[in-house]
């Protein structure tokens, strides 16, 4: 996962070497997490285990970069409809503003959605960096390190699922409230 961007292109105008040792980087932080993983889950195989991991972790890797190109169509998606969401309200707040009306419970149910939507991507990108680095390992080889990885990958999961509830519960309780509470505002003015 390389940063690519206007400053990275400032970066190499400037000194073709700035970002030569990136991969390294990526690397070494991969090693880190994967290290803390292992300590957080208290990962020590036995060596009947160990050889059970390897004899079937790629088969499972195979299987995480399928979600993982999942992710990016969910991702995706999601991204659309949180963002029509937020476009379709904003929109219905000015419409409401011309003829007067109190947008207070719409500018707090904006402000939900976006902080809801902010913390989403989040745990999406610790989501996508854990499948990375678990799909990165050489299981084979360091069947403890897969082991710890995928731990970490089925506890990134978990804030993706918590915050996409957390827009589900925003958008059958508030959404209704509000929409309940403009009609009636409506209907005041117009009756």
């Amino acid at each position: 996962m390389a940063f690519v961007g206007p400053h990275y292109a400032f970066a190499q105008e400037q000194d073709p070497g700035v970002l030569s040792d990136v991969g390294s980087y990526n690397a070494d932080a991969r090693s880190a997490r994967i290290t803390n993983l292992k300590t957080q889950y208290k990962i020590n195989l036995s060596e009947k285990e160990k050889a059970l991991v390897s004899s079937r972790c790629e088969g499972a890797q195979s299987e995480l970069r399928k979600i993982s190109a999942r992710l990016i169509t969910t991702k995706k998606d999601r991204e659309a409809v949180y963002s029509n969401t937020v476009i379709t309200l904003i929109r219905l707040k000015t419409l409401l503003e011309t003829k007067q009306i109190d947008t207070s419970n719409i500018d707090l149910l904006i402000v939900s959605y976006q902080q809801k939507k902010a913390t989403f991507d989040v745990a999406v990108l610790a989501y996508e960096l854990s499948l990375e680095d678990v799909t990165s390992i050489d299981c084979v080889k360091s069947p403890e390190d897969f082991r710890a990885g995928l731990e970490g990958v089925r506890g990134a999961r978990k804030p993706i699922v918590d915050a996409s509830a957390q827009i589900q519960d925003i958008t059958r309780s508030n959404l209704k409230t509000t929409f309940d509470t403009i009609r009636i505002k409506l209907q005041t003015v117009e009756g």
